[in-house]
């Protein structure tokens, strides 16, 4: 008998849908990269780009050194900002 192996965890490539209608309503809702480049109209690989660019914000919330979140507030800030630029 052959055993399962387990599966391995797949890293998420789309948005979640209900953080970004929540986003629409509340500022202070959490949004991972995924969802704060799609809110940008980029790609997660773009929106660090962005980042180390210093066009972007750093992180509102660390969770750990993995884990960070944005405000949609400084999403939504950064947006305008690239616009106008």
């Amino acid at each position: 008998m052959t055993s399962a192996q387990p599966k391995k965890p797949t890293r998420r490539t789309k948005p979640n849908v209900d953080k970004l209608a929540a986003a629409a309503v509340n500022d202070d809702v959490a949004l991972g990269a995924i969802e704060a480049a799609s809110l940008l109209g980029v790609s997660r690989s773009v929106w660090y780009r962005l980042i180390a660019e210093g066009k972007a914000p750093p992180p509102d919330i660390r969770i750990n050194a993995r884990v960070v979140r944005w405000k949609a507030r400084t999403v939504k800030q950064c947006a305008n900002g690239l616009k106008a630029a």
